[in-house]
């Protein structure tokens, strides 16, 4: 999971709290809604840092380990290299040509 959607998951938490807190308790609405503008500003200078395309979680979180000359292996009979600039896992930034994403070290298709 990408630390950009996480941020958006917690950012749905915050409105739905925000929405509760405005209907059970009515007194306390005015200083939910500021604290929850403050962090929508601050979710917003966190999504468009450069890390917040960065796997929160492992990229193989079962630990299941496939051989080259497996069946399983994305690389068995294909020629792969990486035309499209990023990694469409975790959007890590790759050069032309690369077969392997050195972020999360997944098997990258080739787009012919």
């Amino acid at each position: 999971m990408l630390l950009r959607t996480l941020l958006t998951l917690v950012n749905f938490v915050a409105i739905a709290a925000a929405i509760g807190v405005y209907y059970a308790f009515p007194q306390y609405a005015t200083i939910v809604f500021y604290i929850l503008l403050g962090w929508m500003f601050a979710s917003f200078a966190l999504m468009y840092h450069p890390r917040a395309n960065r796997p929160v979680s492992s990229a193989n979180p079962s630990g299941m380990t496939v051989s080259a000359d497996s069946p399983l292996s994305s690389s068995a009979g294909h020629e792969h290299a990486s035309s499209i600039g990023f990694c469409m896992y975790c959007a890590a930034p790759l050069a032309p040509g690369t077969d392997r994403c050195p972020s999360c070290g997944r098997t990258l298709p080739h787009f012919a």
